[in-house]
C-alpha cells in the first residue's frame, strides 16, 4: 500500500479472504473497512463489508474491487455502519463500470443508515438491491 495513512493486512479464512483497511488519523488508529470475500455455488462473487464505506475508504474499496472480473458481484452490507456521499458515489461509480463491461452487480441488506442514504439520493430505484444474499442471487441468475 503506497498510501502513508492508509495499512492493509490479508488473511485466508474458511476459502474465502478477509482484507483489513486500517487508516490513522490525528494519531488513532481505526479499522474502517472489512472486507470479506466468498465464491457462491452459482459462482457469484459475495463480498460482505463491514465497517465505514466513507471518503476514508472509498479509494483502497475501489482499488480492489473495481478489478473483480467476476460475472455477478454482490456486496453485502447489512454490517456497513456509515455510509456517506464518497461511499455512495463509489458504489454508483462501481455500478456504471460493471454495467459497462456487461457484468452484473447487486447491493444486499443495506442497513438503516446506509438505506436512508441510498433512498435520499434516489439511488435505490436504480441501484439493484435485495434483503438477502439467496434474494440476490436468485434474481441475478
Amino acid at each position: 500500500m503506497d498510501h502513508p495513512f492508509v495499512k492493509e493486512r490479508t488473511q485466508g479464512v474458511n476459502g474465502g479472504e478477509i482484507r483489513l483497511i486500517e487508516s490513522f488519523g490525528a494519531n488513532v488508529k481505526t479499522t474502517t473497512l472489512e472486507i470479506t470475500k466468498q465464491l457462491a455455488g452459482d459462482g457469484t462473487l459475495v463480498l460482505s463489508l463491514n465497517g465505514r464505506l466513507s471518503l476514508e475508504t472509498v479509494s483502497v474499496f475501489l482499488q480492489e474491487v473495481r478489478p473483480l472480473e467476476a460475472e455477478k458481484l454482490a456486496l453485502e452490507m447489512s454490517a456497513v455502519r456509515f455510509l456517506d456521499s464518497a461511499g455512495i458515489g463509489a458504489l454508483v461509480r462501481l455500478f456504471v463500470h460493471r454495467n459497462e463491461q456487461g457484468l452484473k452487480f447487486a447491493l444486499i441488506a443495506l442497513a438503516q443508515q446506509g438505506k436512508a442514504a441510498m433512498e435520499v439520493s434516489g439511488l435505490l430505484k436504480i441501484l439493484p438491491t435485495y434483503a438477502s444474499v439467496q434474494e440476490a442471487l436468485d434474481q441475478m441468475a
